[in-house]
């Protein structure tokens, strides 16, 4: 049978052991949830990212269309000038 001191001293390495495990889970939880938060926050800079070059490219597309039109204007007036 434990003496009353060894058994106090159990319940007190115990108590140690279950306070250090609810530090490490807490810590763990609060590390995963940043961690989780750090990714959801790359994520919306990566799409926003992704918009602006889809804006950037739809921009391309319109100055290039002018681009195009003003040659064939150019051509259809020396067609026309030449006629």
């Amino acid at each position: 049978m434990l003496s009353h001191e060894s058994h106090l001293v159990l319940l007190v390495v115990e108590e140690l052991i279950i306070w250090k495990l609810d530090l490490i889970i807490g810590w763990h939880v609060k590390y995963s949830s940043s961690a989780a938060e750090d990714l959801d926050e790359q994520a919306r800079k990566i799409d926003y990212e992704h918009q602006l070059l889809e804006l950037e490219k739809y921009q391309l597309q319109f100055e290039n269309r002018e681009v195009e039109f003003a040659i064939e204007r150019r051509q259809l007036l020396r067609e026309k000038a030449e006629a």
